[in-house]
């Protein structure tokens, strides 16, 4: 499968595109398949995500209302960034969950797990959250005994943007710390 490509992962057309990844081969496939129920399973715990043990990044899963969720992630809830860092409200440290996919190919043997946020936009007197401007998608898969996590950013229109500096500013590090801690045992 290739993720780059995957369905979830938006088209290009505006801005700055990125692809960060990271792979690890296990002994056999028993053992990538428990490793990748385990790594579904941290990917929808988004208020346990965290950016390595020396990176700050953290974030919440919060309902429309802002109210903090202690659940997996659902389609429509809000992830937000730094919420330690922004007051409650603060309409541009939130994403919206917009889909979250599993496949499954038992042919092939393989699965994954896919993630679609999408980033905050003003749009003429209010706030719409939409696949056709800046998103996030992180990717998790298992074919065979090989593990790949892929996150992907898609149309983000670089310095005119710079209301959405809270998810603008992490860096690639953070981002692949972040996807080191979901492949973690």
């Amino acid at each position: 499968m290739d993720t780059v490509h995957h369905y979830l992962v938006p088209e290009q057309y505006k801005g700055i595109k990125k692809d960060i990844s990271y792979a690890a081969e296990l002994a056999d496939t028993e053992d990538a398949d428990l490793w990748f129920i385990d790594l579904k399973n941290k990917l929808l715990d988004v208020s346990h995500w965290k950016a390595g043990d020396d990176v700050d990044v953290m974030f919440a899963l919060t309902d429309k209302q802002k109210k903090l969720l202690h659940r997996p992630a659902h389609s429509q809830d809000l992830v937000q960034i730094y919420p330690n860092r922004y007051r409650v409200g603060d309409i541009w440290s939130y994403a919206q969950v917009h889909t979250i996919e599993y496949d499954y190919d038992p042919d092939a043997d393989d699965e994954s797990i896919g993630l679609l946020l999408c980033l905050p936009c003003a749009e003429n007197d209010g706030m719409t959250y939409s696949p056709d401007d800046t998103t996030i998608t992180i990717v998790c898969e298992r074919k065979g005994a090989e593990i790949c996590l892929h996150w992907h950013l898609r149309n983000f229109a670089g310095p005119e943007s710079a209301d959405i500096g809270a998810w603008a500013n992490v860096t690639d590090e953070q981002w692949l710390a972040l996807l080191k801690s979901f492949a973690q045992q």
